[in-house]
């Protein structure tokens, strides 16, 4: 959260690791991407990147607005951990 947000995050935990290939006009790009969960405890500051923005939406809007397959995974994910947590 730190790098895009300027937030202080505490707690950090792996959520899941994806591998997912990306085909392009030049092209197959196979990557991994590990997504965490943390607490946001404070903003430290003004965004560190003027293009990025935090917004909080419902879940299925989030998860349809988002435009790679492995974010809209994670936010699925997290979900399904969160209820998990929850009903135990």
């Amino acid at each position: 959260m730190i790098e895009l947000q300027n937030f202080n995050a505490d707690k950090l935990r792996e959520a899941g690791v994806i591998k997912q290939i990306v085909i392009i006009l030049w092209g197959r790009f196979p990557f991994d991407k590990s997504f965490y969960f943390c607490e946001m405890i404070n903003q430290l500051g003004k965004p560190l990147e003027e293009d990025h923005s935090l917004i909080w939406l419902e879940l299925e809007k989030a998860i349809e607005s988002l435009f790679h397959e492995h974010q809209s995974w994670a936010v699925k994910k997290a979900m399904q951990l969160f209820r998990r947590q929850r009903e135990s």
